[in-house]
This record gives structure tokens, sequence and C-alpha cells, in this order.
């Protein structure tokens, strides 16, 4: 199987990789959990001691806060929760978590207001254009364009957003800045008017299988308790730097179609990306609560197993095993609407 991360390779490029000169996608290392020091556990456990496929991305220093010396990080994570929904017996589903790591003595909720916006495709990541997909943060010119007119596209969506700073704006009761915004964005990429030949896109991508999550990175509504996403009792959480908190930022849910064998050679960059593709997370860094021209910047993320490998396309174990024979912990049926869920968690 090919290896597409080693982490002594990993520590001693994040420097050399770290490239600031595009402004709207610069280009940073990503790296699995076996670029940790410590012991992984949990979503980092060594892929023969757990049942579960996880996926993490970690990005060392993503980028630096508004009007500030803060340099936060970030972590993505596939596979914290998953299971299946009994009425699509064809599916199954897994998540997709995202964090914010900052240094153990800052305080995130003092700095200006900052969102993320996590995409999605279909419901699953963004398809690779290439059956070769580097493992940093550049985005391939199916979401960004050839000379990043798609990246100027979404900027002027989310400048276009307006949300009072006293946070009670009639246009989205009970939503937070970020997750209105979220909402804005989407809507605006799905969104036809009155032209029913009318076709809303996302660079290479329809508008109307693009769904957007947001949550708040710093300022007066970020999340402040500190994350875990390795286990309560483990002092090896995913992060870079490993002296940093991690604080989550919001969770979207991947549905997968059970058993299919994914993109052929021929279609790369069409269709679902299924757990191997690539996720755009959009930060937009305001300098006050009235900023209406934030700073925005584009990192496509990408996940990978705790030993470096891709992950399955659409499997939530690796050994291709459905999720009845990988359950180890509970097994929760829930009853809502006259719907039936299993929810599966280790």
């Amino acid at each position: 199987m090919r290896q597409y991360l080693l982490a002594t390779v990993m520590l001693a490029a994040v420097a050399a990789q770290r490239d600031d000169g595009d402004t709207f996608n610069p280009k940073r290392a990503i790296s699995s959990c076996d670029a940790l020091s410590c012991q992984g556990t949990g979503i980092c456990s060594p892929p023969s001691e757990a049942i579960t496929a996880y996926g993490v991305g970690m990005v060392s220093e993503a980028l630096t806060l508004s009007d500030s010396d803060v340099s936060v990080s970030y972590t993505l994570a596939d596979g914290e929760g998953w299971g299946t929904y009994v009425d699509q017996a064809g599916y199954v589903f897994s998540s997709l978590g995202l964090y914010v790591g900052a240094p153990e003595d800052t305080d995130l909720s003092s700095q200006p207001p900052a969102c993320s916006l996590l995409f999605q495709y279909q419901g699953q990541t963004f398809p690779e254009d290439t059956s070769d997909a580097s493992n940093t943060t550049t985005c391939p010119q199916t979401f960004s364009g050839v000379s990043n007119e798609c990246f100027e596209t979404l900027q002027d969506t989310i400048r276009g957003f307006d949300y009072s700073a006293a946070g009670n704006d009639d246009n989205y009761p009970s939503r937070t800045r970020c997750e209105a915004l979220a909402q804005y964005v989407e809507y605006n990429v799905q969104h036809i008017d009155n032209d029913p030949s009318a076709v809303n896109t996302v660079c290479s991508f329809f508008g109307s299988l693009v769904s957007v999550t947001g949550g708040a990175i710093s300022g007066p509504e970020v999340t402040t308790d500190v994350a875990r996403p390795a286990g309560n009792d483990s002092s090896c959480q995913p992060v870079l730097p490993q002296d940093t908190d991690l604080h989550r930022v919001a969770y979207a849910r991947e549905v997968l179609q059970k058993d299919s064998s994914g993109p052929g050679p021929s279609s790369f960059g069409f269709g679902v990306g299924g757990r191997v593709g690539y996720t755009p997370v959009v930060s937009v860094l305001y300098d006050d609560e009235d900023d209406v021209e934030p700073e925005v910047t584009f990192l496509c993320m990408r996940t990978y197993t705790p030993d470096g490998e891709i992950l399955p396309f659409s499997r939530l174990s690796s050994s291709g095993a459905g999720p009845q024979a990988v359950v180890s912990g509970a097994l929760v049926t829930l009853a809502l609407g006259g719907c039936l869920f299993l929810v599966l968690s280790l």
C-alpha cells in the first residue's frame, strides 16, 4: 500500500512547505497522527488496534488572527461519530470534526471575531482532480479556478454578508455570526433566483450540491472549552504544535454510499470524494465586530489514517466489514419521528 505521509519527512518539511505567496490559498503541510511524538490513542490509535478507520489531518500555524500575533492551528478529524440509518440501508455515515488549536495561555474569546466555513460536496469531501494529490492545503483548480477567480467569487459572496454587531439581527434569529454566515453562503451558492434554467456553481461544482457548516475560531462566540478528540484521559491529542489546546469549531455529517469503490482513473474531479478527497476550510478574519471587508483565506484540508495512509473511500473500517461487524462499543437505537437510527459509538 502506498505510504502517503512519513513522520520524519513531515516534521522536517513543515517550514519548507509554508508558502505565503498565495494570499488566497497559503500552502501548508498536512500531518497525520504519526507526526506526533507521543503515543496516539482514540482517533490516533495505531490501525492495528482500532476497529474504525479514523482520519486526521493537522495543519500547524494555519493562520494568524487579525491585528494579532496569535497563530492558530487546524485539525480535521474523520470518524469520531459513525453509524447507519435503518431506512437508508445502502448508506453509512461518518462525521467531520473541525478544531482550532491555540497556545495554552491564549484567550481566543478576547481576539477579533473570526469564522471557519467547512464546505462539503454531496455530503462528502470534494473529489480530487488527480490520482496523486499532495499532502498540503493547496486547492485543486476545480475549486480555485485557473487564476483564483473562483476564490474571488466566494470572497465577494462572503463580504456581502451583513450581520448586526449586536448579535440580534432579525434576519438570523438565534444564529451566531459564523452560523449565520454559513447559512448565507450556502443560500447564495444554491439560489437560482427566478430563472429555471440558471445553473449556480462553486467553481466546477453544482452549487445545489454544496453544503456549508460554520463555527467561530475566535471572538466572543468561540468555544472556550478544551476539546479532547483523542479521549478525555489522553495526554496525546491530535494537534501541532503539541503544546496547544484544541477547541471545537464545527461538526458536519458525512454520508457515504456503502461499499462504493470510488472514482475510476478517468473521473477525477467529478462525482464524489468519499473520505479520500479534500475539504475546503474557509477562514474569515474580521478586524472588529463591524468589519465589512474581512480577510478571506482558503485551505483544502485532507485526512489520513494514523500511520499516514489513505482512508477507505466509503467504508467505516479498513477491513471492508460493514458497520454491524465493527461494533465494539454501545449500539444505541433511537426512534425519532417514526424513523429508526443506529448510532455506533466507541
